[in-house]
């Protein structure tokens, strides 16, 4: 009988979790799937009993060949196939009190590496060709990427480093209990099941066996306890079935004493090498309101407490004896104010400790005047064996004891449980609410209150960073989006201004005037003094000044300096003068690059060449022109940006040299260059290699490929 998923046994933990906590797990089991199984392949229908088996018991066929061979024969099968295609599919079989219940998940895989197509059903994951790029779609519903799809050009060679370059598609090419497709491992990797036959694992023959009338030998693959089960078509060298250990499954279906006779396989229904693949049954066809982007772009879900920030109406707590204990208008005294529900149950015993434990930390810290703790008790009655005049000291409770009697906890901040806390500021603003104090430690807390000690407001930070982190996705979008997606560009919202905190470092005097400074990846800065000194000193000022080079240049103000990422190239543009030079910091020549004539440069910054060594200089004009230059190779490229840019951000991308236009009305609008001429250019002096009146030209996109 065939039954629905079921994702209390199926889903793998993984779903849903953050890259952070997805990392681990998956380098478990892709260590395990990816190095040391093989899939197999077949023509029987989906779902058929396992009754189809025939085993053997004679030894396999041929004695003279070991199992390691014939996996080594497999594995050079699969890697010299021009094309291949499967109906694969991933099945759980066992018994649920008694009852046979069997849940299955796709696995399909087809490629052709002449035509370079390749088309995927796993999982969620849906993949194909279609219009001569490779659509990519996930159908879990996950809200982090909700309304994108992947759309990608097929490289040159299909790679297992291509298809697993972004790492939701890892993510979710792995999230079953089989783990991460093995015909893939096999077909793509450049080493497949590395490591399979080393000293820590066994390989030897069972029994051969008939699987829907092929016949297979079988092999198990012993490795730390576990054995995985190949069945190896003996006609094709191809793979059938594989069968997983224990170690597969969830704790929870382990655990489960009503789940008996566990069967886990993938099962290559279908399998052919070399043949005809019907593309229709892979193709994806993008929507109009999907996002189609060259990556996903995972949205932030962490959105803070909307109480957070928020200033409650004005409210009241008294205390056993009806006595005010705290009260939020400002008469009764502005202090920060730790508010903790409390109810007769353990929890809230270990809670009522962490509130001993800060009210020490507030003293060891001279906090101690700064902040009331106020226990609150929530339920109508006192604990059991107290009473209200008894429970603070029964419970060991600091501060003063307040009882809830007109729900103020739930009305107010919405405590539905017990313990609760809440941390108002000394205006009376909610800075923290924390139900059950899952996780709260008193470094954490300690480390908040000395923040609201010190004014600020955490809250609205939280805020600040959730809309800001809000806006740079929406930016991210528009970075991602491939070549053949439709133009979105809304103009971004200003910035909220608390986006940094700057604080005051060491001063650093310098012998000279400086007139330009830039930074560099290793927290140094570089500075020209007006002398020609080329100075770099350490961001922290923990050391002098450390004169690099003396250059030809006398600046007096007004210019520019950026400093090749790869640290040889420093470009100095005097607006003054309206001239730019480059130094070779290796040979300490000087190069300029050919300017058009009454030019002036708006902007300069570098940026990575991916097609090759070094950077390229790239050059915003006051004119919306945008310059190239390649002092290695001493090539000069030129476009004339769309629209109004002011500015240039450097950007890495995953193909050709890419940076970001500022745009006056605050776009971020990516580009590239697609070559047409090339000019060189040489040392100040020279005459140009081209007439003065060329005009050396390139294509300026707006979308990243």
């Amino acid at each position: 009988m065939r039954h629905a998923l079921r994702k209390r046994y199926w889903l793998s933990s993984i779903a849903g979790r953050s890259e952070s906590e997805i990392a681990p797990t998956l380098a478990g089991r892709l260590l395990v799937l990816l190095v040391f199984l093989l899939p197999g392949c077949g023509g029987e229908a989906p779902g058929e009993a396992s009754s189809d088996v025939v085993r053997s018991q004679n030894p396999a066929a041929d004695s003279t060949t070991s199992a390691a061979d014939t996996l080594r024969r497999c594995i050079d099968v699969y890697q010299k196939l021009n094309s291949y295609c499967d109906d694969g599919q991933v099945v759980l079989r066992y018994r649920l009190d008694g009852r046979p219940e069997e849940d299955i998940a796709p696995m399909r895989v087809a490629i052709d590496r002449t035509q370079r197509r390749l088309g995927l059903e796993v999982y969620s994951v849906q993949a194909g060709p279609a219009g001569g790029r490779w659509y990519l779609r996930c159908r879990d519903g996950d809200e982090r990427i909700a309304g994108q799809i992947l759309s990608r050009r097929f490289p040159r060679q299909l790679r297992a480093s291509w298809l697993l370059e972004d790492a939701i598609v890892t993510e979710k090419l792995s999230a079953g209990l089989a783990g991460f497709p093995v015909q893939l491992n096999l077909l793509l990797d450049e080493r497949p099941l590395d490591g399979l036959l080393d000293d820590a694992t066994e390989v030897r023959f069972e029994s051969p066996a008939q699987l829907r009338g092929r016949s297979c030998l079988r092999i198990a693959v012993h490795r730390h306890g576990d054995v995985y089960r190949l069945w190896i078509d003996q006609a094709s060298r191809l793979l059938r079935r594989i069968e997983f250990p224990p170690a597969h499954l969830s704790p929870a279906m382990l655990d489960d004493r009503r789940v008996t006779d566990i069967e886990l396989f993938v099962d290559l229904v279908g399998a052919r090498a070399n043949g005809p693949i019907d593309w229709s049954e892979f193709e994806v066809q993008p929507q109009d309101t999907e996002m189609r982007l060259v990556r996903f772009v995972p949205k932030p879900l962490s959105k803070p407490d909307p109480l957070l920030a928020e200033t409650p109406p004005a409210f009241q707590l008294s205390g056993p004896n009806a006595e005010v204990v705290y009260r939020s208008d400002a008469q009764f005294g502005r202090r920060g104010t730790l508010l903790l529900w409390l109810a007769d149950h353990p929890a809230s015993r270990k809670a009522a400790g962490l509130l001993r434990d800060m009210a020490a930390a507030l003293e060891d810290n001279n906090l101690q005047d700064r902040f009331l703790l106020v226990p609150v008790w929530a339920e109508p009655q006192p604990a059991e064996g107290t009473t209200f005049a008894t429970l603070a000291s029964a419970w060991d409770l600091p501060g003063r004891l307040a009882i809830d009697r007109q729900a103020v906890g739930r009305d107010l901040f919405g405590v539905m449980t017990a313990p609760t806390l809440v941390v108002l500021d000394d205006r009376g603003r909610v800075q923290l609410r924390m139900p059950q104090l899952a996780g709260m430690q008193p470094p954490g807390l300690m480390r908040l209150l000395s923040r609201l000690a010190a004014g600020e407001n955490v809250g609205q930070v939280q805020h600040s960073a959730y809309r800001n982190a809000l806006r740079r996705h929406a930016a991210e979008l528009q970075i991602a989006a491939s070549s053949d997606a439709t133009p979105r560009y809304a103009s971004l919202d200003d910035y909220d201004p608390i986006t940094a905190r700057l604080e005051s470092a060491q001063l650093t005097t310098s012998p000279t005037r400086i007139v330009a400074a830039t930074g560099d990846q290793t927290e140094r800065w570089w500075c020209l003094a007006a002398n020609g000194d080329l100075m770099h000193f350490s961001a922290q000022g923990d050391s002098p000044p450390e004169v690099i080079t003396r250059t030809p240049w006398r600046p007096q103000s007004g210019g520019k300096l950026a400093l090749d990422p790869a640290g040889r190239w420093v470009a100095w543009y005097d607006a003054t003068e309206r001239l730019l030079e480059l130094l070779d910091l290796e040979s300490n020549a000087v190069y300029q690059p050919h300017l058009p004539s009454e030019t002036k440069l708006a902007d300069l910054q570098w940026i990575p060449i991916l097609s090759g060594a070094g950077s390229a200089l790239a050059m915003l004009t006051s004119d919306r022109q945008v310059l190239l230059c390649e002092p290695a190779q001493r090539i000069q490229l030129q476009g004339r940006a769309a629209g109004e840019p002011i500015a240039l951000v450097r950007h890495s991308a995953q193909a050709e040299e890419t940076a970001l236009l500022l745009m006056a009305d605050g776009l971020l609008q990516p580009w590239r260059v697609d070559r047409a001429l090339q000019t060189a250019f040489v040392e100040p002096g020279v005459e140009s290699v081209r007439p003065a009146d060329a005009s050396p030209r390139a294509r300026l996109t707006s979308n990243q490929t």
